[in-house]
C-alpha cells in the first residue's frame, strides 16, 4: 500500500537529503565552465575599468572651462592632439586646451568631463565647445563597473555566458565547480523490447526519452540498461549502478503489482526509502531513496508519467547536490478551450498544447499516462490543485513549459 505524500513533501525530502549526498568539486578553466555550478563564491580581484575611459567619441575638457558654453556662445579651446586606442594619454588637459578621445580611450590628466563630438566644431587648431557638460559626464571612472571584492558568482549559482565574460574581465582563469552529475538509468519490464514488438510487448521508450532529458540538463549518463522482471538481476543492477553514479533512476517496478518490487529491493540493499507514493497525477508510484550519499529515484513506467515526474523533481535533485536554485521561466497565460477535470485527492498536471490567438488558447490533451503522442505534442502543462474538481472552459490558466 502506497503512503502518498505531496509534491511539496517530495521537494522538502530532496533538499533535506542534500546534506548527506556526496559530490566532489574540481577546478576548471573559466571558458569551460559554462552551465557548471559554482562550488565556492568568486569575487573580483581587479577593478573594471582599470583606468578612467571615455564613454563617447569626443573631446576631453576641464568641466569648469565649458560651464557657460552654448550654441550661441561656444567656448574655444586649443586642440592638443588625440589619444590612441590601446595607449595611455600622453598629453595633459588644461583650462584652455582639449584632447580628442575615442570611445573607450584613456582620459587625459586634468580632464573632468567628455564633450560629444556632435556638440563641437573644429575651426583650424581650435575646437568650439557648444554645450555645457557636467563633471564626470560621459566618463567611466576607474572601478565604476567592478571593484576588488565585488561578488561575481555565488556558491550554488550556475555559470552563464555573461558570467564567463565578467570573470575574464577581472583576470580570473579558473574557478571551482561541482563535478557534473552522473546518472544510471534502469528500465524494467518483461514487455520492453528493442525490436519489432509482438502482442503484449512494447518498444523501449523511457530509456531514450529520459536519457535525452537528463543529457539536456547536463547530466552525464554513466549507464543505461533494460532488464527483465527478475528480482536478483534487478538487485545486482541497482547495486552496480550505485557504484558508478550520483543518481540511479529506475523506470517501472515502483507500483504495487506482483512484479513491482523496487522498494523491497532497495530496503534489502540497505537504502533508506524516504517516499513511496506521490499525490500526483500522473506519477503516483514515485520513490525517493538514498544510500551512501547516492540518490535513487523510482519513476513510473508509463512514458508520460515518468517524463513529467522527472521534469518536476529534477530542479530539487540539482539543488540537493549542488545548492543550485534554478530560475523558473514565467508561465504562459491563456484561455482554456474545454473543461479540464481534476484528479480527486491529487495534484493533476494536465498536458496541453497552445493555440495561437488573441488571447492565447489552451487545449488540454486528454490521454492516458501511457500515451506517447500527447506528450510529444504537448507545449506544457497546467496544474489543477488537489481538492479541485477541475477548471471550466474559458478560465484563464498558467501553462508551464515541459522543455528542460
Amino acid at each position: 500500500m502506497l503512503q502518498v505524500k505531496t509534491l511539496e513533501d517530495a521537494y522538502d525530502i530532496l533538499t533535506t537529503q542534500g546534506k548527506d549526498l556526496i559530490i566532489k568539486t574540481e577546478r576548471v578553466a573559466v571558458e569551460d565552465a559554462l552551465d557548471r555550478v559554482a562550488a565556492a563564491e568568486v569575487t573580483a580581484r581587479e577593478e573594471v575599468p582599470h583606468f578612467a575611459r571615455s564613454a563617447v567619441d569626443g573631446y576631453a575638457v576641464d568641466h569648469r572651462s565649458v560651464a557657460l558654453a552654448s550654441e550661441s556662445a561656444p567656448v574655444p579651446l586649443q586642440r592638443r592632439g588625440a589619444v590612441k586606442m590601446g595607449a595611455a594619454a600622453a598629453v595633459e588637459v588644461t583650462k584652455d586646451t582639449t584632447v580628442y578621445v575615442p570611445t573607450g580611450g584613456h582620459i587625459p590628466q586634468g580632464a573632468t568631463t567628455m564633450v560629444m563630438i556632435e556638440d563641437t566644431e573644429e575651426v583650424g587648431d581650435e575646437i568650439l565647445i557648444k554645450r555645457s557638460v557636467s563633471k564626470w559626464e560621459n566618463i567611466q571612472k576607474k572601478g565604476s563597473d567592478m571593484r576588488q571584492g565585488d561578488l561575481l558568482l555565488k556558491q550554488g549559482e550556475k555559470v552563464t555566458s555573461r558570467t564567463v565574460g565578467a570573470l575574464k574581465a577581472v583576470g580570473i582563469e579558473e574557478i571551482e565547480v561541482y563535478e557534473r552529475l552522473t546518472a544510471c538509468l534502469v528500465s524494467t519490464g518483461d514487455e520492453i523490447v528493442e525490436d519489432v514488438p509482438a502482442i503484449g510487448e512494447v518498444r523501449d521508450i523511457n530509456t531514450y526519452s529520459l536519457s535525452a532529458s537528463l543529457q539536456r540538463r547536463g547530466v552525464v549518463l554513466a549507464d543505461r540498461t533494460v532488464i527483465k522482471d527478475d528480482r536478483r538481476i534487478f538487485q545486482d543492477t541497482i547495486k552496480n549502478a550505485l557504484t558508478k553514479s550520483h543518481i540511479v533512476f529506475i523506470s517501472g517496478g515502483s507500483s504495487v503489482g506482483d512484479e513491482d518490487y523496487t522498494r523491497a529491493v532497495l530496503e534489502d540493499i540497505g537504502a533508506a526509502v524516504h517516499l513511496h507514493g506521490l499525490a500526483l497525477k500522473p506519477g503516483k508510484p514515485t520513490i525517493i531513496a538514498s544510500k551512501d550519499g547516492k540518490l535513487v529515484i523510482g519513476l513510473p513506467g508509463h512514458p508520460m508519467s515518468a517524463y513529467v515526474v522527472l521534469h518536476l523533481l529534477f530542479p530539487s535533485i540539482m539543488e540537493a547536490f549542488t545548492g543550485l536554485k534554478e530560475r523558473k521561466r514565467p508561465p504562459h497565460e491563456g484561455i482554456l478551450e474545454t473543461n479540464a477535470p481534476g484528479a480527486p485527492g491529487r495534484t493533476f498536471c494536465q498536458v496541453v498544447e497552445l493555440v495561437d490567438g488573441d488571447p492565447l488558447r489552451v487545449r488540454p490533451l486528454f490521454a492516458k499516462s501511457g500515451a506517447i503522442n500527447a506528450l510529444n505534442r504537448a507545449d506544457g502543462y497546467i496544474v489543477i490543485p488537489a481538492g479541485t474538481e477541475g477548471f471550466m472552459k474559458g478560465r484563464k490558466v498558467k501553462v508551464y513549459g515541459l522543455e528542460d
